[in-house]
């Protein structure tokens, strides 16, 4: 996760912060003064920073790859994408992060992998902000399965790999 505004800074989760070939929620968080990282629930990594998010035309917001292009990318498979214009408290992350929503006070963009044909991603919000794959895709149906203590939740859905 990064924020830009003529500067990068970014926070990086430790190594070791994801299993390999497990399904994991992660989530980025930035409020104005802190950047926060989540894996299922769980407050990872922080760093301070005090800047303005700043809507620029020009800028693309990439999911899995740097800014400056694609020279750092993410290898593995992505089921859910959401985007919110609001920061999401860790209470309001582990509510949802097993629930397929589509609408939310500030969801600006909901991307369930599931129902984007070629490289279109559609997004389920029905704010129109359909999303572009740039890599290699190959859409694929896949059991979806998530253990997080007390709950287990299982689904079909298609991942983008």
């Amino acid at each position: 996760m990064g924020v830009t505004g003529g500067v990068w800074t970014e926070v990086v989760s430790a190594n070791n912060a994801l299993s390999l070939n497990m399904w994991q929620h992660v989530a980025a968080v930035y409020d104005g003064t802190s950047m926060l990282l989540y894996v299922n629930g769980t407050q990872v990594q922080s760093a301070s920073e005090n800047r303005t998010i700043v809507e620029d035309p020009a800028m693309s917001l990439r999911i899995g790859g740097s800014p400056g292009g694609w020279s750092r990318f993410f290898t593995g498979k992505i089921d859910e994408v959401r985007v919110w214009e609001v920061a999401r408290t860790n209470a309001q992350i582990r509510e949802k992060m097993f629930k397929g929503i589509s609408t939310g006070t500030g969801l600006v963009a909901s991307y369930n992998m599931n129902d984007g044909t070629g490289t279109s991603l559609t997004d389920n919000t029905g704010n129109g902000n359909t999303g572009t794959l740039s890599a290699s895709v190959t859409w694929q149906s896949s059991p979806v399965r998530f253990h997080f203590l007390y709950r287990d939740w299982e689904t079909d859905r298609k991942s983008v790999v």
